[in-house]
């Protein structure tokens, strides 16, 4: 199954979905893979963000992930296929990102 990317204005945001899981209060990390909506690890386990969120075609997850990593440490993880970096938001929320390739995709796990 692949979906079309979504225009840029329509990207969901990184530090959107971390608020929304800061907010909750439960959740323990924000997972993101190619054809499959955004997940949330809840103490019962992967849910959705949101039931009628569509699923994320590759393009956008690598699109989501370029907004927040710089240019140098990007190209880095581009040549590795993997990386860590710790990120802190503009509300100062600090965020620890998991990047790696899955299938020839990026996929990103999001610890809180």
């Amino acid at each position: 199954m692949s979906t079309e990317p979504r225009p840029l204005d329509q990207i969901p945001k990184v530090w959107d979905l971390v608020d929304l899981a800061m907010d909750r209060g439960d959740v323990k990390t924000i997972h993101l893979a190619a054809d499959r909506p955004p997940m949330w690890r809840l103490p019962e386990g992967l849910r959705p963000v949101d039931e009628a969120e569509e699923p994320l075609p590759w393009q956008t997850i690598q699109a989501m992930l370029s907004m927040v990593v710089e240019p140098e440490l990007w190209d880095q993880f581009e040549r590795t296929g993997e990386g860590e970096v710790s990120l802190t938001g503009n509300s100062g929320r600090r965020i620890m990102l998991t990047l790696y390739r899955s299938h020839g995709h990026w996929s990103a796990v999001v610890h809180l």
